[in-house]
Formats: C-alpha cells, structure tokens, sequence
C-alpha cells in the first residue's frame, strides 16, 4: 500500500469559513447600524423621524455655546458684549421704585420714551405688544402715539394669540410706529428656544406686518428698507443703495440662533434709571439699537435657552446681535454630514478592527477627542459639524468589534476543545477524554447515589478486514459502527473510540438492565447493517460487554 493509497479517502475538499468569522460580516453590520442610525436621525418627518433623538442630538450642541461663552470669557473677549444694542429692561427692581401697578399704563410708556428720546437712540424696539385700547385711559393711547411718532424711530411687537390668531398693535398705535412684527421665536421640541423665523406665520393686514420684530429693527438700525425682500438661493436679502442685508436661512426661512452673549455680558440698564434721569454715562443710548424688555421672574418672560433659562431680552438680543454682525451660526447641511460621518466610521472600523481592543479603546478617545477638538474649531467659526453623530456611533462601533471579536474567541476556543476531545474519524470522544468522563460520572454517581452503566464494544476480527480487504475498508467498517453507536446515544450519555476497534458507551442515571436492553437493540442494528461487506467470512464479529457500578465495592472496582 503506498502513500498515495493512504491519504486517498482523506483528502477533503477545504470548507468556507462560516460567515459569522468572515470580516465582510463584521463590515456588513457596522454599516447597517450606522445606515439605521443616520436614516432616523437625518430623515425628515413623517419618514423615519425621530423627536427623542432629535432632542438628545441639539441638546448636545448646547455645551458647545456654553463652552465658549466660557472661552471668551476667559480671554475677555470683546464680542461678548453687543457694541450696537443696550437693553432697558423691566425687572422687578423697576417695578418696586416706580410703585406703579403691572401692568403700567400706557402713559408711563409715554413719559419713558419722551425721556430716552433726549439721548438719542437711532432705534426703540419695544419688546411687548400694545394690541387693543387702553382699557383705563383711552387719552394715554393718544399721549403713546404722539411720543412714538416724536421719536420716528420705534419699532414695536405684535403677538399671536390662541389657535395663532394675529394681533396686531392697536391701530393709532402702529400708524405711529416705524414698523411692528412678530417676534419669530421658535421653540425646538424640548420647548428650549434655539431657533427664529424671518417671516410671520401669517400677514399681517396693515404694511409690514410680514417680517419679524427683529429683522426689522435691525433693518431700521443699518437704513435698510424692508418693503421689498429678495432671496439668493436660501438667503434673504435686504438691500439700499450703498448697503446690503443678507440672512442665511433654511427652506423655511429659519435660522439658529448664535447664543453669544449671557445677560451679564451685554448693556444692561435698568428702566427705572431712565425715568429718573439716573445713567450710568449719558451717551450710553446715543446711536444705539435699544432694545426694551420684560426681564423679571414676576413678568414670567422667560424661555429655555443653551445657557439654562433666560429672559426673552436675552434672547432678542442674541438674535439682533447676529443680523447686525453677520454672525450667524449654520449646521452643516444633511448630505456633507452624513458623508463626513460615514468616512470617519469606515475609518475608525477598519482601526478597531485590525489592533487588539485595548488599543482599540486608546484609539477611540484619541478619535473622539481629536473630532471634537476639530468639531468647537469650526463652531468657533459659526459651523456646527454632526457631533452627536459621531460620539453616539463610534463606541458603539467600538463595543461592536470588541465583543465579535471576543465572541469569535469563544467560538474557536469551544472549536478546539471540541478537536482535542474528539475523534477525526469516528465523531466520538477520544480515549484519554473518555477516561477523565468516565472518572467523573461513576463518582458522580456514588456520591449521589445514581445508577451508571458502561458499554464496551470491540470489533475481534478487524485485523482480519483489514489484511484482506485493505485499510480504507477498515476505517469505513469502524466508522460506521460509530454511527450506529451514536444512534444509541441518549440525552446525557457519552460515546467513545478506543481505539483500533474498540468502542465505550456511557450511560448516567441507567441502570444495568435498561442498558442491556439498549446495547441488545444496537446488536440488532449492527446485524441488519451489513457494513458493505458481502463475504460472509469477512463480516465483523463484534464482542459486547456491559458493566454498572458497583456502589459497595467501588473504588476497587
């Protein structure tokens, strides 16, 4: 018999490796999270809309407003404080020096603009509205008109009211102003106020009652008119011969508002001081925007903002600020970030994938950390990258790998084992396992006083098959015997091959005759198979033997 006679019948075609091992799974899964992920959260509604994580990805932008109003005010930066605007603001300090009643008559309004009038703002934009008559004294809506139309100058607010009815000022009242508008606000779906609308949700009946409070203070501040509005692309434009307007905007003509300045960083003057003449600089209003607003707790005038809650003269005053320095802050459009985020994920996943996963952990904050470092640079320059995105996805994406990989471990490791316990050519325990098994169950057995039975099968004339009709033929014919051996095999039993012929069965919680009639089917069964053999003479002649513990005389025997 020569070599190549021998290896004939083992020669096996190689397997494939299972598809759980294959990395293209791995890959395949990344990207399906990740495809999941960012269709939920960029998808428009009513697609794949996703308020809770919508609300999670904007409060995160907050710490970055936070984080450099911090910066800057670390440095003392000057653009914390709006050079253009003042705000006068009602609060309870006014309210309690004045001794006069909530709300004020619209005399006290009167007497107050007659009194900043002397100081010269360029404009008053009245941050409250003055819808309907005055229910008290009809003549103080004649005196509010006659001091609006002394300055020339104010700008004044006009509200919704319910089911978003329009209520504009009162009609002497807006034919003395300048201009009146909405405010624009928008409250995001956490009812934090981190957006503002150029246009009114409806038109006003009277001119210019289309475009926001705010947009047309400023416009009224930089001499730029608004009764005609242009769109280049999705910016707003707002133009005059020698200046030029113009806001960037969403589809919707939105836009973020760039928190810059907390209420301590700006010109705050309490309204009181005016009435009494008592400034702290006599030009502090000369040539400025001046913003007056309700700033006190007991005027409920607040709203949630990136720096926690404010006033809403916090908040006008951000906006104005914005328009009248161009400094507005944009979030990098859906398909940029998608796309930037997908290439730092296939980058990271190729990382995590091909070092051990304690540097796959180091890598990860260096990534994240990296990103973000890059991410407040561009904020610093007005541009919010998706940064939610990317912390979200990538330890997930980390955590992912991690535990595949120590999965795969686990599986080649209960792959192995099951190799060094196992016979290639029988599927059966190997000798040296059985043995340890065997030691195992039977004192099992004793000390839990359980029955245990073993079988011991040989085939006597395998020598014989073999010298006759060759070695493959006598694999084939041991082979086979241990299949019927495993047909026989119960839930908690255990098959071996001891070699050269030679075959054990295990049986747990059996007794000796149950096993006995156990081993007399597989006697059975082995007389009806045949083993492929049609010489008579050459049929195995197989011995049997079955034995159970013996509790009384064990370990002895």
């Amino acid at each position: 018999m020569n070599k190549s006679d021998f290896t004939k019948g083992d020669m096996k075609p190689a397997k494939r490796k299972p598809i759980l091992k294959s990395p293209l799974f791995m890959a395949l899964l990344a990207v399906t999270i990740a495809a999941l992920y960012l269709y939920a959260a960029y998808s428009p509604p009513p697609l794949n809309y996703s308020p809770p994580l919508e609300i999670t990805r904007i409060k995160f932008y907050d710490n970055f407003f936070k984080l450099r109003h911090l910066l800057y005010k670390t440095i003392g930066d000057k653009r914390l404080c709006p050079k253009d605007i003042v705000l006068v603001t009602i609060d309870e300090e006014s309210y309690g020096r004045l001794e006069k009643r909530w709300p004020w008559s619209r005399n006290v309004f009167a007497e107050f603009l007659d009194k900043l009038k002397k100081y010269g703002p360029k404009v008053i934009a009245l941050d409250f509205a003055l819808y309907g008559q005055s229910p008290d004294n009809p003549e103080a809506d004649q005196r509010l008109a006659a001091a609006m139309k002394g300055c020339g100058n104010v700008i004044i607010a006009s509200v919704y009211g319910k089911e978003k009815l329009y209520l504009g000022p009162y009609d002497i009242l807006a034919k003395a102003s300048a201009g009146y508008g909405v405010i624009g606000t928008i409250r995001d779906p956490d009812s934090a106020i981190r957006q503002f609308k150029i246009f009114a949700l409806v038109l006003a009946p009277q001119k210019g009652g289309d475009i926001s409070f705010s947009l047309k203070s400023v416009a009224r501040y930089l001499d730029v008119p608004y009764d005609r509005i242009d769109r280049d692309g999705q910016n707003i434009v707002l133009e005059s011969k020698d200046r030029r307007l113009s806001i960037p905007t969403d589809k919707d003509g939105r836009i973020l508002i760039n928190y810059l300045s907390d209420t301590e960083d700006m010109e705050n003057v309490p309204i009181w001081k005016v009435m009494t003449n008592n400034l702290p600089k006599k030009k502090i209003f000369k040539d400025k925007l001046v913003l007056v607003s309700q700033t006190g707790e007991i005027f409920h005038d607040t709203a949630l903002t990136p720096f926690g809650l404010r006033p809403g003269g916090l908040i006008l005053t951000n906006v104005l600020n914005s328009m009248l320095s161009s400094s507005y802050i944009t979030r990098m459009k859906p398909a940029p970030a998608v796309a930037l985020v997908i290439m730092l994920y296939l980058v990271s996943f190729i990382i995590f994938y091909r070092v051990r996963p304690i540097n796959g952990f180091f890598a990860l904050i260096f990534i994240i950390l990296a990103y973000l470092n890059i991410s407040f640079s561009f904020f610093l320059n007005n541009l919010i990258l998706p940064i939610f995105d990317v912390v979200v996805l990538l330890p997930i994406l980390f955590m992912g790998i991690t535990f595949y990989k120590y999965a795969l471990i686990v599986l080649e490791g209960n792959e192995l084992k099951k190799m060094a316990i196992t016979d290639a050519l029988t599927s059966l325990y190997t000798h040296r396992y059985f043995r340890f098994l065997l030691e195992h169950k039977v004192r099992q057995a004793v000390n839990f006083g359980q029955k245990c039975s073993l079988a011991v099968i040989k085939i006597v004339d395998l020598d014989k098959i073999i010298k006759e009709i060759g070695f493959d033929k006598g694999q084939a014919v041991q082979k086979k015997m241990a299949a019927l051996i495993t047909e026989k095999l119960r839930k908690k039993s255990s098959g071996a091959f001891l070699g050269m012929g030679e075959f054990a069965m295990l049986f747990p919680r059996v007794g000796m005759y149950e096993a006995l009639g156990i081993v007399g089917s597989l006697r059975n069964n082995m007389k009806a198979a045949g083993f492929g053999i049609t010489d008579d003479s050459l049929k195995p002649i197989v011995a049997i033997g079955v034995s159970a513990v013996n509790k009384t005389k064990f370990p002895r025997t």
